[in-house]
């Protein structure tokens, strides 16, 4: 299945069966969907006055999606999902390769509208989740959107449109706690790791 994100100006295809992703620009973005939309190669180099190689080279990227992924088949669900959830910490470790958890980006929060739509996009290439990690930057920075994502899970497996609930996990500094925190962590039994100062 093939798919095309926007962030800001950014433009990311995203090949979900085979879990591969190209930073393309406006003018691919272009391309690729003429293509979807002409098969003929000829018929897009005209329309799109392209060379036919450009075409082709195009064309060769999006086949690959046209069956699935080889984890996809050999597993009928994903094992491990890792969702960065934020991209920001409140410490500055020396030894941190994740660049003070923004790695090399601007900082932010994952919102609720990604995380959905990421969930649902793994969801729709393997059916089920075994297990969902929460991980940053430090992730309990966005703790709310924990809560989401737990709750999310839990209304598809209670509406019975999945059929394993996931365990959860999340990787954390360990200086971040309230009694909002504790709920979260106790309700949906999620594992901590407490990563090393």
């Amino acid at each position: 299945m093939i798919h095309i994100i926007h962030n800001g100006e950014k433009k990311i295809l995203f090949l979900s069966n085979r879990m591969e992703f190209y930073k393309i620009n406006k003018h691919t973005e272009e391309l690729i969907n003429m293509i979807c939309q002409y098969k003929d190669k000829n018929v897009v180099e005209r329309k799109f006055n392209v060379p036919l190689e450009e075409v082709e080279r195009v064309g060769n990227i999006l086949k690959r999606d046209t069956k699935l992924a080889t984890v996809a088949k050999e597993y009928p669900y994903l094992r491990k999902l890792i969702l960065n959830i934020s991209n920001k910490c409140n410490l500055n470790c020396r030894y941190c390769y994740a660049n003070g958890g923004t790695y090399f980006s601007k900082d932010g929060l994952m919102d609720e509208e990604n995380a959905r739509e990421a969930i649902n996009k793994f969801l729709y290439v393997f059916g089920e989740i075994e297990y969902i990690q929460f991980f940053g930057g430090e992730p309990l920075l966005n703790y709310t959107l924990i809560d989401f994502v737990c709750e999310y899970i839990s209304n598809l497996f209670k509406e019975k449109k999945i059929h394993i609930f996931p365990r959860f996990g999340i990787v954390t500094n360990g200086t971040i706690m309230n009694d909002e925190i504790l709920r979260i962590l106790s309700k949906y039994k999620i594992a901590v790791t407490i990563s090393k100062l």
